[in-house]
């Protein structure tokens, strides 16, 4: 994916064709022809995703479900400006609905934010609440969920 990005496949030509096929966007014709790690930033963030570009490789079958993506995004730099954030994500053997990989990208680009020195705040993720013990804790509950004895976190929001 990494090479795609770079357009140094076979050839740049042959790189911008395969963008070109591996592009992800919201279609009213293919309604069912997208990114689960795509859908997962803008239902989670919403507009706060800001997606430049997302190219990805689905797959499924009953077992479950396949994701390999590039994802380029914008995100706050913290200091009033705008930081590009292009990372590569893969998700395996998730359920077949999709919904584990959509909710693993929203715990992956946090970490992909800590990465850089950014907080979540900054990618758009709701702020955390500071506790009197000095301990933060996201607005969310965070829900462990074994599968195929691989350990997938998902967010469920808490109510008001």
């Amino acid at each position: 994916m990494t090479l795609l990005a770079q357009k140094r496949l076979v050839s740049p030509e042959a790189s911008t064709e395969m963008q070109f096929l591996m592009e992800k966007v919201p279609s009213m014709h293919f309604p069912g022809y997208g990114s689960w790690f795509g859908n997962g930033l803008v239902n989670g963030l919403g507009h706060l995703a800001a997606l430049k570009k997302v190219l990805s490789k689905v797959g499924q079958e009953r077992n479950g479900a396949d994701e390999c993506a590039y994802i380029e995004r914008e995100v706050n730099d913290g200091k009033g400006g705008k930081k590009p954030l292009c990372y590569v994500a893969v998700g395996l053997r998730a359920k077949v609905d999709g919904s584990t990989l959509e909710q693993l990208i929203i715990e992956l680009d946090k970490c992909i934010l800590a990465n850089n020195g950014l907080k979540p705040e900054h990618g758009g993720h709701p702020k955390e609440i500071q506790k009197k013990q000095g301990r933060s804790y996201p607005q969310h509950t965070k829900i462990e969920e074994k599968y195929n004895g691989y350990c997938f976190y998902h967010i469920k929001r808490r109510r008001p």
